[in-house]
């Protein structure tokens, strides 16, 4: 019997170089949202990741439902909700009334509730693979998702490249692990929502990072004489 049995070798793909000249001058495509949100986040390059978090009551699921709004007037919307009965909740339809969505955008924005793995479900993978799926995705949130880190580098490697040029929305519970914060400092936009209003650290291009404000009375009433150096970017909790 013989027993110099040798494995047969394993191709490994090669690593894509570029040169600074390849970088300057590849055509980029961008998503420019309107109004406040919009001139204060920047042009979105599509494949970017999108982080926000704040405490609950503080304005940030109707803050990116009407996100959402926006972005579906450039592309498909998909919102994979784990929170709210997979978008099928009373609460999800206030929401959307603040944001302006009506029987109009039944075309443009999905809700549902999709697995990040799964050898039985359809995933929330398995559904943005589709031809012409959604270009913009959201996932509410990592804790109820269930998401590890090797599970959130395999879909943001997957998804938010240059090729399938998703953008894709990452909500987090009020939470600074070590999980959490990856996935902060992993995404190209960050975005915390406290009291009604959004902090915004943006690397987008035009980009103001100007506080955007949700509800000016309610914000008014929580930050008190905080209010006004807060909505201009002078005072934030935590930052210097």
């Amino acid at each position: 019997m013989d027993n110099d049995f040798v494995p047969m070798a394993v191709t490994k793909k090669k690593t894509k170089i570029l040169t600074p000249s390849q970088i300057i001058k590849k055509k980029r495509d961008y998503v420019e949202l309107s109004g406040a949100i919009g001139a204060s986040i920047g042009k979105i390059e599509l494949g970017s990741k999108i982080f926000i978090t704040g405490r609950s009551y503080s304005g940030k699921s109707s803050f990116i439902t009407k996100v959402c709004a926006l972005m579906s007037e450039h592309t498909r919307v998909d919102y994979n909700n784990h929170e709210e009965k997979g978008g099928d909740a009373a609460t999800v339809i206030e929401k959307m009334r603040f944001a302006g969505i009506d029987n109009s955008f039944d075309k443009k924005i999905r809700f549902y509730k999709a697995p990040i793995e799964s050898d039985i479900e359809e995933t929330f993978g398995d559904i943005l693979s589709r031809k012409n799926s959604a270009g913009f995705a959201v996932l509410d949130s990592l804790q109820h998702a269930g998401v590890n880190k090797k599970q959130y580098i395999n879909f943001t490697s997957k998804f938010c490249n240059t090729r399938r040029k998703k953008i894709v929305a990452f909500i987090s519970h009020w939470q600074k692990n070590d999980f959490v914060l990856h996935v902060k400092h992993d995404c190209d936009i960050k975005l915390e929502v406290m009291h009604y209003v959004v902090y915004v650290e943006s690397r987008m291009s035009g980009a103001t990072n100007k506080p955007i404000v949700l509800w000016e009375d309610g914000a008014k009433k929580a930050w008190g004489k905080k209010y006004k150096q807060v909505i201009e970017g002078k005072y934030w909790p935590g930052k210097k």
